[in-house]
């Protein structure tokens, strides 16, 4: 199993529509990923503008496939506007 976790900062009181653009991304992956075992968004307690993806993948393949989905490459411009810098990447093997 392959574990992530997207950390993505929103600029200043742009959170909630960042939420929304992961949320819409997430139906769509949990949808139509079988090798996806789970893709949710959850925002910092501490911090509206911060938003945590925490995503569990199958295989390093389901992983590799993610992203390269249509939904995917199209939900990454269109978050663009709402970020304030790139995402932090943290991927995880089981132990």
């Amino acid at each position: 199993m392959i574990g992530v976790i997207a950390t993505l900062t929103a600029k200043e009181g742009m959170g909630p529509d960042l939420l929304a653009a992961l949320k819409a991304l997430a139906v769509q992956v949990n949808e139509k990923e079988d090798g996806c075992l789970q893709y949710d968004p959850f925002v910092a307690a501490d911090d509206p503008d911060t938003v945590v993806m925490i995503e569990r993948y199958a295989t390093q393949e389901a992983l590799d496939a993610h992203g390269q989905t249509e939904y995917f490459k199209i939900a990454g411009p269109a978050m663009g506007p709402f970020m304030a810098g790139r995402p932090t990447i943290q991927v995880l093997k089981e132990g």
